[in-house]
């Protein structure tokens, strides 16, 4: 079992759950990522960030490149949905199963249209609670997708191999760990995950001048997952963990507060924490790639901002967006090494793992 004592809540499931995960990172291995191109928006940095105590991020977009983005974007993308649908019936043999639920649509279209409901009555269900730009958990639409089949529609799964995973241990698995493989499979099928070019560097260099590292991010359960293996991959070492980059208090995942951003409840948590360490908000500088989710949601907490424009693909401007109008960060950089020139002084700047 993979036990770790720190930042545990991200990494806690069972070995034959991590071996799958394992199995299907292989089984999706990704092709060599193509540098990606800064957005049409100048760099701008006049003076260097002074005093700053705290750099909180972003993830997608950001720190690590999704081909398609967070779960909020990727729900627009209904071609790609349902070609990942399509590769989840192939795997897990469900083709017979949905066909018998949903006899008038192809399966495929069916389990991606199924998908998308659930997540919609989810997110109806939390606005009537009051809550805004609410988040769903994957693993647990996934969980209610599985209980749409009874179990003589599951027998089917049972007569067949999966196709990178032995099948006697997936059958032994809890109804709720199946669902976080069907999940994670989904993803992988879905997504190509890359670090941006010198992450790991520019992570490293502000935690080494003793700032404290946070995370503010739309993301679900595999997300710090395929964080910490693309750290590992980018440093060669095996076992860097989450902790030795960033502070566990500071790292907000949208699937556990049950809210995504704009929402500002993880900004005013982050605030508070960091002011019971007597760093004021405009000691923080918050770094993301979305003028409304990260820029404009962080500048009313107070924080400081930098957007993040090195990938066109991922930035978004959003000139249509009033709260977006005069909106401006206090930088705008196309590369990590000009977050570290804007954040570190350059007497300071080493890079060692």
């Amino acid at each position: 079992a993979v036990i770790l004592p720190i930042m545990k809540r991200f990494f806690s499931y069972s070995p034959a759950v991590w071996d799958y995960f394992q199995k299907t990172d292989e089984y999706f291995a990704n092709n060599a990522p193509t540098r990606p191109l800064p957005a049409s928006v100048a760099v701008s940095f006049p003076l260097p960030m002074n005093g700053i105590k705290a750099v909180i991020w972003d993830i997608y977009g950001t720190i690590m490149n999704a081909n398609i983005g967070d779960l909020p974007e990727t729900l627009t993308h209904h071609d790609q949905l349902a070609t990942a649908a399509e590769k989840l019936l192939t795997e897990f043999n469900l083709h017979a199963a949905i066909q018998k639920r949903h006899p008038h649509k192809t399966p495929k279209l069916a389990l991606a249209d199924r998908y998308l409901e659930l997540i919609d009555l989810s997110h109806q269900n939390s606005k009537a609670q009051g809550i805004d730009f609410p988040e769903v958990q994957i693993d647990k639409i996934w969980q209610k997708i599985l209980r749409d089949l009874d179990d003589i529609d599951l027998q089917s799964i049972k007569k067949t191999t999966l196709t990178h995973y032995p099948l006697t241990i997936y059958n032994k698995m809890k109804q709720s760990e199946q669902a976080c493989c069907m999940a994670y499979f989904f993803d992988r099928a879905f997504q190509l995950n890359t670090l941006y070019p010198q992450a790991l560097k520019c992570l490293t260099v502000l935690h080494q001048a003793n700032m404290q590292l946070g995370i503010i991010s739309n993301a679900q359960f595999y997300t710090p997952i395929h964080l910490r293996a693309l750290l590992r991959k980018a440093s060669g070492q095996q076992h860097l963990e989450l902790h030795h980059l960033f502070s566990e208090p500071l790292v907000l995942f949208s699937y556990e507060l049950g809210y995504s951003k704009p929402n500002p409840g993880a900004f005013i948590k982050i605030k508070e924490i960091l002011q019971k360490q007597s760093i004021e908000p405009s000691q923080a500088v918050f770094i993301g790639n979305d003028m409304l989710n990260d820029i404009w949601t962080a500048q009313q907490a107070g924080f400081k901002t930098i957007l993040y424009a090195g990938d066109a693909h991922q930035t978004a401007l959003r000139p249509n967006e009033p709260r977006c109008q005069n909106l401006k960060p206090n930088a705008i950089v196309h590369s990590m090494d000009q977050i570290i020139q804007l954040l570190v002084s350059t007497s300071k700047v080493t890079f060692r793992l």
